[in-house]
């Protein structure tokens, strides 16, 4: 059975993540490991809460409650848990986060979900489209339009928490992706579910592509 290491920004296990996918993840043996993990939640904001000029990025608490962090202070929390899942004996490592980090150190590949994303969505436009995206909070509104930026000519953002957003914040952001016209919408967080999914998709009446499932169906290609 192959092992495949899943690397959280929060804290594992990722309970919602894996029990959305698991239908993809037959045959897998799963090793979790997350760069808050030992941490609590006073240590946390006391000192990786994101300061002036730091990448906000919005995770999940053991607990299942919502928590702030900065990137540029868990890279290395991140790098020591890919260490460990090496010694596991994973042959791949997945980051579970849609964000867009530095390669890590690792005598495995891993795998980053922006990478694959920026790929599925410029395979599906014509010059010229928009993409709506959807993201976990307005104050990271420079840092996801930048990135996307890059990858596409024109992009439109709506924000709501996979943690803590209400049906009706969903509803009312897909009806401005859709008044702009977008060709597709993009969940870019791995919080987003299976769930959302299906209520943006139903709400904005256009493609809707996940990033937990995109990564879920690139590791069901690579040990199917």
């Amino acid at each position: 059975m192959s092992r495949v290491g899943f690397l959280t920004i929060g804290q594992s296990p990722r309970t919602d993540v894996l029990s959305d996918i698991q239908e993809y993840l037959k045959g897998l043996e799963i090793v979790e490991a997350g760069a808050l993990d030992g941490l609590t939640r006073e240590y946390i904001e006391a000192n990786l809460a994101p300061q002036a000029g730091e990448t906000l990025l919005v995770t999940r608490m053991r607990d299942g409650s919502e928590v702030i962090i900065a990137e540029e202070r868990i890279l290395p929390l991140m790098q020591k848990r890919v260490g460990w899942l090496e010694e596991q004996g994973v042959e791949v490592i997945a980051v579970l986060c849609s964000g867009s980090f530095p390669e890590f150190e690792s005598r495995v590949p891993v795998i980053y979900p922006d990478r694959l994303l920026k790929s599925f969505v410029t395979s599906l436009l014509s010059k010229g489209e928009v993409v709506g995206v959807i993201a976990p909070a307005p104050e990271q509104r420079s840092y996801i339009e930048e990135k996307w930026l890059e990858a596409v000519e024109e992009v439109v953002l709506e924000f709501v928490s996979p943690y803590t957003g209400k049906k009706e914040e969903y509803v009312e952001a897909c009806k401005r992706l859709a008044e702009r016209k977008v060709k597709l919408v993009v969940l870019d967080c791995i919080g987003y579910s299976s769930q959302v999914k299906r209520l943006v998709r139903e709400a904005v009446r256009k493609p809707v592509i996940a990033t937990r499932t995109v990564l879920a169906a690139y590791l069901k290609e690579l040990f199917m």
